[in-house]
């Protein structure tokens, strides 16, 4: 793009300011104070900022940004009020660190789906069992190896594979919108399918019942037997 004198700006009045930040691409002979305007201008506007800076006239600007980056050679104060110090003040590490830090959120934003699409599922089969009078169709065991299926081993899958994709800017809101119809969908088929087969199964509590009563007689017999 056509490069900016930013000494016009200082007077500027800020919509004239941020129409210059979002149409601009290079600004020349920014003073302290007209970097942290550009700053707030953009972020004013919507957009995500991260500034780079090694001076201590940056500090304003570095603090006002999403994301403060400071050359490790810079002052002292600048590291300071950054979020992120450039160890070998090379820019390259830059696109990396955003491509790890999206993976990162995307795997969060993955493992919040399965958790809350596991805990809207359970806790339909639970209601659902409980107003048509069954068995409850749960135990610890059960519990226990479900969890190891559906949230364990695909959580650590999923955390591996996760895409470099840009990041939601709203997690749970992202998650809950595939949890929620996943969780219905698995409870509507789930607990149909579950009284169906309690009948043939002879119940839960009986079997339980039949374990629970063969444990306390074998705990009542002699230490001689």
């Amino acid at each position: 793009g056509e490069p900016l004198d930013a000494r016009g700006l200082a007077a500027a009045d800020e919509a004239t300011l941020g129409a210059a930040a979002e149409t601009g691409t290079v600004f020349g002979r920014v003073e302290p104070s007209v970097k942290a305007r550009l700053v707030a201008a953009l972020r004013a506007r919507g957009h995500v900022v991260a500034m780079i800076g090694d001076g201590v006239n940056d500090i304003i600007g570095l603090r006002s940004a999403n994301l403060g980056l400071a050359m490790a050679g810079g002052s002292p104060a600048a590291r300071a009020a950054a979020d992120v110090v450039l160890l070998r003040d090379e820019f390259g590490v830059v696109p990396r660190a955003i491509s790890a830090g999206q993976r990162i959120v995307e795997g969060m934003r993955l493992v919040a789906c399965l958790l809350f699409t596991r805990t809207i599922y359970a806790l339909l089969l639970v209601l659902g069992a409980s107003l048509a009078d069954l068995d409850f169709p749960v135990t610890p065991r059960t519990n226990s190896f479900q969890a190891l299926l559906t949230v364990g081993i695909p959580s650590l899958v999923l955390a591996a594979w996760a895409p470099s994709v840009p990041a939601r800017t709203r997690l749970v809101r992202s998650a809950l919108h595939f949890a929620v119809p996943a969780g219905l969908a698995i409870a509507a088929i789930g607990l149909p399918v579950y009284a169906a087969w309690l009948p043939s199964a002879g119940g839960v509590d009986r079997k339980s019942t039949r374990l629970n009563s063969r444990h306390v007689a074998l705990s009542r017999l002699p230490s001689s037997a």
